[in-house]
């Protein structure tokens, strides 16, 4: 290369020529550094990663919403079932069980269904009573003539040795009233909280 002060400059400098412009020094760069496609290719990778870390992203969000929604649902579906905290079969003399009866404290619901056969007279209904140790038969109300009735009652009333139920005149007896007919089915209550 022509130093600055080279005599073609000069003359070329008089003639009215502008100068070629010199050229700095280049560094030698060399190595991976200095490769385009090394660093487009990282470039598209970097993009490709970011694209699958956002759709994973998204799935998850997706995911946990679902997980949500089936958490809440089974929670609500445990709420509404049954705590059955006492339970009885209540069998005529023969020990032949007529009716099985539960009783939900969560709900306050005492659950009657017929088992056995027996159907009750046109004029004639069954009644439950509660059994207690101290005191005589508490009426926990009247079963309908479906094969399964429903009471509200509170655990005080249920929580008593045995449950009974007796054959009164239709719609029960009056309330505070004992049992006027005969005890058909009779069964001890069983606790069954653990």
């Amino acid at each position: 290369m022509a130093s600055p002060n080279s005599d073609s400059d000069l003359t070329a400098a008089v003639a009215g020529d502008p100068p070629k412009p010199i050229d700095p020094p280049q560094a030698e760069m060399g190595g991976w550094s200095s490769s385009t496609n090394l660093w487009r290719g990282l470039t598209s990778m970097s993009v490709g990663v970011a694209a699958v870390a956002l759709m994973v992203g998204f799935k998850l969000n997706s995911s946990n919403a679902k997980l949500g929604n089936e958490v809440e649902e089974l929670s609500a579906r445990l709420s509404a079932t049954p705590e059955i905290q006492y339970v009885a079969v209540l069998a005529d003399d023969k020990a032949t069980a007529s009716l099985l009866a539960t009783f939900d404290p969560k709900s306050k619901r005492l659950t009657l269904k017929r088992v056995g056969g027996f159907v009750a007279p046109a004029d004639k209904s069954l009644q439950l009573w509660a059994l207690p140790h101290n005191s005589g038969p508490k009426s926990l109300g009247v079963l309908g003539a479906d094969a399964v009735t429903r009471l509200t009652a509170s655990a005080s009333d249920v929580n008593v040795p045995a449950w009974a139920i007796s054959l009164e005149p239709k719609g029960g007896v009056p309330p505070g009233s004992a049992p006027t007919g005969p005890v058909l089915f009779k069964g001890a209550v069983i606790e069954t909280s653990l």
